[in-house]
């Protein structure tokens, strides 16, 4: 969807919160966006534009109560000051064969 979890667009309008909330929906990376960790990475600043939104009932069978940020040391792009970001693929008209700008998420459900 590309908004972070706090957006009106996420929060409010869709209603996507979090788990302890009375919403249909929960947003599974609410909590990974509130400690500061991230799936995209904007001027030194990580974010999660990639939300995980279940419905309430999935929520018991939740092998973990948050959405995992897959970020290994391949897929990252270390710049000249040591700053690690997802390695891209394009830049611009530049390509660069990275995987993508965006860190891969999962979630585990027991069915």
């Amino acid at each position: 969807m590309n908004d972070y979890p706090t957006d009106n667009s996420i929060y409010a309008v869709l209603g996507a919160q979090e788990l302890d909330s009375e919403s249909h929906l929960v947003n599974l990376q609410l909590d990974n966006h509130i400690k500061g960790l991230g799936t995209y990475n904007y001027k030194g600043e990580w974010g999660c534009l990639d939300n995980v939104i279940v419905t309430s009932v999935l929520l018991d069978n939740l092998q973990t109560p948050e959405a995992v940020i897959l970020k290994e040391d391949w897929m990252m792009y270390i710049d000249k000051n040591g700053n690690a970001t997802p390695n891209r693929t394009y830049g611009g008209p530049n390509y660069y064969g990275g995987i993508s700008d965006h860190l891969p998420v999962y979630f585990e459900v027991v069915l």
